[in-house]
């Protein structure tokens, strides 16, 4: 089971912080020093999805649990990085429901979802050494986190936190701020 899942339903305090850096040195030594998890920034941070991977391998190896921001919703993206084994994710700007059913639906395989399967040759299912654990149980390991940081989508709030498949909401306050016009008080 996906420890970071379940300590978001547990009592526990758990420690996290975002890694604007791409140095895996900063997050040995994070996790070393008592973050639980690391948000690894792909939105606003360095590198791309290889790089990524690199981190969340060394966060995972030093005892942490990584969690990937994604630079957008794009679905290509989130298929690559559950292939490449990310099974914790915050998905920036999301403004409507419709949105957010779409992006919870890029996580799943049918018929819950429509993510392409390729679980045979990819490294989230131990490259093809548990295809059965990703194709019929990799679902209950994922944590969703849907970032809210427009207007819209905190006019549209009770409405994203009713799609299935979400296990928390991010508040955005920066680009929240900026969409209600008030940039020049950040």
């Amino acid at each position: 089971m996906n420890s970071f899942k379940h300590a978001l339903r547990g009592p526990d305090m758990v420690l996290g912080a975002w890694l604007e850096l791409g140095s895996c040195n900063v997050a040995e030594v994070m996790v070393a020093n008592g973050w639980d998890i690391l948000i690894i920034d792909g939105e606003h941070g360095p590198g791309g999805l290889e790089d990524w991977v690199t981190l969340s391998r060394t966060v995972t190896a030093a005892g942490g649990t990584p969690i990937l921001r994604l630079p957008d919703a794009d679905e290509t993206m989130i298929k690559r990085a559950l292939d490449r084994g990310f099974k914790n994710f915050v998905v920036p700007m999301i403004n409507t429901a419709e949105h957010a059913k779409q992006v919870v639906s890029a996580f799943y395989y049918p018929p819950r979802g429509h993510r392409g399967y390729a679980a045979p040759v990819v490294r989230g299912s131990g490259w093809g050494s548990d295809t059965a654990y990703a194709t019929h149980t990799s679902h209950h390991d994922l944590t969703i986190m849907l970032q809210c940081e427009h207007i819209e989508a905190v006019e549209n709030i009770d409405a994203i936190c009713a799609v299935d498949g979400i296990d928390a909401i991010f508040i955005g306050p920066n680009d929240l701020a900026a969409s209600a016009g008030h940039l020049e008080r950040l």
